[in-house]
């Protein structure tokens, strides 16, 4: 083998672990830890696995994922991996959850769980993927394209997110990029804002990361440094990126069409209602279906948008996100121009099996009715129905539909959902 080919083998045999970061001691639904909360019929962290199971680099999974959790959460995420019921897609092994040690609400330090990871783990000298369990990725999200985008390019690379206009920034960490950099653009800053998103110009922290092998010896002479260990678990990925770009060291952006905060019964039922929109619509619909949706979508968020003050009712560049945005990015403007209203977008309610009808069915006056002619040689009891026009008391009040959790946690996630 020639020099030349020896020399370019090592980014693309490099040795890629993922670390999932729950040692937060933020709750779901149910006192749960975030990772564990129910989301449309399956714990949140089965996305993260369905996801993994479509990457190659990470296989056998058991082997390069590890889970790190605090003492008070150590059985429950134990309790998962170990039972096939609940692990739908796989898991670490059980030897790969690994607890901090900090109970009853201590702080946790992303600096030292990532280092924990690499020593208990065995993940020394390999790149690793480190996501937050605190939230919900984007369900579609391909996984596999942003890991080898960034690990082939032997970049440091954060994920970002655009909130959809009129999102509250307090909660947020915004980041800063270069404007010339396209579609991998170099992180300039991270830092905290107030406001609202104008759904353009904002870019915020998603809570995904992937760091080159030799980037993870600098976050070991981080450790002890109280601005990030006295921040909450949200924040503090983004003060680890920021320690880091202020030190000189590159790091470069990928854009993450959207992530939820798992934190509290709100944000999960939040969570929950949009996985469900997401499986109800299937996404995916013929095109002149889908060009419906998109209209309804821009007239939505721009609506939405102006309304809340952070659009002019001038601005045509909002169109133009909307157009070129995937789908999952549509469906998520779209919902959140809703105010996540389930009712109003005719969701199926989780808890008793039915949604709102379709407004075909909810005002019957609209359908036309044209009755056919029958053959006098060849009649039906069928024809006998149609001759009648369907009034409003035919109509049930509403629409049962079953739950397909299984189903439809697949519809949401592997390569064919990739968007």
């Amino acid at each position: 083998m020639s020099p030349s080919l020896t020399e370019s083998a090592p980014p693309l045999l490099s040795k890629v672990r993922m670390v999932l970061l729950g040692s937060s001691f933020a709750t779901g639904s149910n006192g749960e830890a975030c990772g564990l909360a129910n989301v449309y019929g399956s714990q949140a962290i089965n996305y993260i696995m369905a996801a993994i199971k479509c990457m190659p680099r990470l296989q056998p999974m058991s082997e390069k994922v590890a889970v790190i959790t605090n003492g008070n959460n150590y059985d429950a995420y134990c309790q998962w991996a170990s039972s096939p019921q609940s692990c739908l897609y796989g898991a670490p092994a059980v030897g790969n959850i690994i607890s901090n040690g900090t109970n009853n609400g201590a702080t946790a330090s992303p600096l030292t769980d990532i280092l924990l990871a690499t020593e208990s783990a065995g993940f020394a000298g390999c790149s690793l993927v480190i996501i937050s369990l605190e939230y919900l990725l984007d369900p579609y999200i391909n996984l596999q394209k942003l890991v080898e985008h960034s690990i082939i390019r032997g970049k440091d690379t954060v994920m970002f997110s655009k909130p959809p206009p009129g999102q509250n920034l307090q909660p947020f960490t915004m980041v800063e990029l270069d404007a010339a950099g396209g579609a991998n653009p170099r992180v300039i800053g991270v830092g905290g804002v107030s406001g609202e998103a104008d759904g353009l110009s904002h870019s915020v922290l998603s809570p995904m990361v992937v760091l080159k092998k030799d980037s993870i010896p600098e976050i070991s002479k981080l450790v002890g440094n109280e601005v990030i260990t006295g921040m909450p678990p949200s924040r503090q990925i983004g003060a680890l990126i920021g320690t880091l770009v202020a030190a000189g060291k590159p790091m470069y952006g990928l854009e993450l069409d959207l992530f939820l905060n798992l934190d509290g019964p709100e944000n999960v039922a939040y969570a929950d209602a949009f996985a469900a929109y997401c499986a109800d619509t299937k996404i995916s619909a013929p095109p002149n279906e889908a060009a419906n949706k998109i209209h309804a979508s821009m007239t939505a968020v721009t609506n939405a948008g102006i309304e809340m003050n952070v659009l002019s009712l001038g601005e045509e560049n909002i169109e133009s996100l909307l157009k070129n945005c995937s789908e999952v990015k549509l469906a998520y403007l779209y919902f959140f121009a809703a105010g996540g209203d389930t009712a109003k977008l005719g969701v199926v309610d989780a808890s008793a099996g039915t949604r709102a009808l379709p407004d075909r069915f909810a005002n019957m006056g609209t359908m036309r009715h044209s009755a056919k002619k029958e053959h006098p040689i060849y009649q039906t009891t069928n024809n006998d129905y149609g001759l009648k026009k369907a009034l409003q008391a035919h109509a049930p009040e509403v629409q049962h539909q079953g739950q397909h959790h299984a189903n439809s946690l697949h519809i949401l996630q592997g390569p064919q959902g990739a968007r």
